[in-house]
């Protein structure tokens, strides 16, 4: 597969290696990783498929596992770097990456989008905010209302969108750290709000990818992002 590709079929091998030991613990990485695939199989980087052989392994310093992709945009593996990268900040560790595709590229560590283009039609409406502040609004409205079960999900795709904010935005936006809420604003409508939003527009455009996703099951009636 040529290095353009823009999508990645087949399987990626990831290691990662603790290689300057701080306050970091390989279980902590790993979850990282585990979390990033969780952020693929929630919808935030398109209608894409991914797989874990067995579980994302730790042995000594390193942390490592395979999974079998299927579409799966280079934009995600280069939120995976940016997530390792903010791992071994936070921890003040230094993590050597390996991400290589089953033609043996490198993947995650080319410059370039972290969230993938949206389709140029959308099957329901969006609101974007005009300006970016530090306190982000996001509302989620279906057309029907919604059980518990999509409920519990739901809380855990925006958990992960916040760890995706917080690793591709600049924390230096919110030097004191962020604070987030959830609410249920009707049978049929979701709030999420982050109090000190550090990341640039692009990433709104994960909540309408994760819009995208739901809307095949239980349509979407409107996106508001403020």
């Amino acid at each position: 597969m040529p290095a353009s590709t823009p999508e990645v079929t087949g399987k990626v091998r990831i290691s990662l290696v603790i290689a300057e030991v701080g306050e970091a613990l390989p279980e902590e990485l790993a979850s990282v990783v585990r979390t990033w695939v969780r952020a693929i199989q929630h919808g935030f980087f398109g209608a894409v498929e991914i797989r874990v052989h067995g579980d994302i392994e730790t042995e000594g310093w390193v942390v490592s596992g395979s999974v079998e992709c299927h579409r799966v945009p280079r934009a995600a593996f280069r939120a995976l770097s940016k997530l390792v990268s903010r791992f071994a900040q936070r921890k003040m560790c230094v993590v050597r990456s390996i991400i290589t595709g089953d033609a043996g590229q490198r993947l995650g560590d080319d410059s370039g989008a972290t969230v993938p283009v949206l389709p140029p039609a959308l099957p329901f409406t969006v609101e974007y905010p005009k300006y970016l502040r530090r306190e982000v609004r996001v509302e989620i409205e279906f057309c029907h209302a919604f059980s518990q079960a999509t409920w519990d999900v739901l809380l855990e795709a925006f958990h992960i969108w916040d760890v995706l904010v917080d690793a591709i935005g600049d924390p230096e936006r919110s030097p004191d750290g962020s604070e987030y809420a959830v609410h249920r604003l009707s049978p049929s409508m979701i709030e999420h709000e982050i109090f000190g939003y550090i990341a640039d527009f692009e990433c709104l455009d994960f909540i309408v990818w994760l819009a995208l996703r739901w809307h095949q099951h239980q349509r979407v009636e409107r996106v508001t992002l403020e």
